[in-house]
């Protein structure tokens, strides 16, 4: 297109100029007419049309982009202004849902139900609230969740620099953030003061059970530990989780119990493993 335009404007002025070297006056014979004029002003007068033709035929194109264009500027105004409008409703339930998980967090504390060092729920409770939620997955009602899963996770210490207390208590809050980060809204987690931590989730096939399971080691393996006392650490864990349907007949006692023998397989099998098991009632 530059082509033609700078072609366009070269033929132009070619014939502009050859109409200024040429005045002698001609006769032009139009549908029975007879014209006896100078030579430059046909000249000048075919180069007009021809500009004007030109016009006429590229109006319509530029009228339709130009309603394109403004058309596309009002629907991306529009949407701008949807996504604001989510967005404000976003932060709006995200203010909500933070005034509910502090008040929550208030409660747990005052029911002295809280691991002091991560803000976790105490690995005390974790059979009480596995019990539950195995009742609650068998009673019938319509919010009966499709299965519940327990996984057990334990960091692997570097063997070439052991860790004294203070060291493992920054450990085990950066443990404890991540896992905040990386689990789904909804799960409850657990710690136990001695460095295994505890995610209890519901409504997971196996299948997904086992994925979230990987993305939540691979989680700790991809990225290094921020610790409070500015150190990164890279830090890799070995997980164990155990699945109970509906279906199965299950004391919680034994799901945790599979769980920790699933933890201890993982273990087995090197650093950086997860082992999920199907429970068996």
């Amino acid at each position: 297109m530059p082509f033609l335009i700078i072609l366009a404007l070269v033929i132009a002025l070619g014939t502009v100029l050859f109409a200024l070297q040429n005045t002698t006056r001609v006769i032009i014979n139009f549908f029975g007419a007879q014209f006896q004029e100078p030579l430059a002003l046909f000249l000048l007068i075919t180069l007009a049309i021809g500009v004007l033709v030109g016009l006429l035929v590229l109006s319509p194109s530029v009228i339709r982009r130009s309603l394109k264009i403004s058309s596309q500027k009002k629907q991306i105004q529009d949407l701008n202004y949807e996504l604001q409008v989510k967005d404000q409703a976003i932060a709006a339930e995200a203010q909500k849902t933070e005034r509910v998980r502090f008040r929550a967090q208030e409660i747990l504390a005052a029911g002295s139900l809280l691991d002091p060092f991560t803000g976790l729920l105490k690995g005390d409770v974790l059979a009480e609230a596995v019990g539950y939620h195995l009742r609650h997955n068998t009673d019938g009602a319509a919010e009966t969740v499709a299965s519940v899963c327990l996984y057990l996770l334990e960091a692997n210490q570097p063997s070439d620099a052991p860790m004294d207390q203070t060291q493992s208590q920054h450990l085990q809050r950066a443990i404890a953030q991540r896992l905040r980060q990386v689990t789904a809204e909804g799960n409850w987690l657990y710690h136990n003061g001695r460095g295994q931590f505890a995610c209890l989730a519901t409504g997971l096939d196996t299948k997904s059970a086992n994925d979230y399971g990987e993305a939540i080691r691979a989680a700790f393996a991809d990225q290094a530990l921020q610790l409070e006392n500015g150190i990164t650490q890279p830090t890799t864990v070995s997980m164990g989780g155990a699945i109970a349907y509906p279906s199965q007949s299950i004391e919680a006692s034994s799901l945790v119990q599979q769980t920790y023998d699933a933890l201890e397989q993982a273990k087995r099998r090197g650093r950086n493993r997860f082992r999920l098991v199907e429970a068996q009632g």
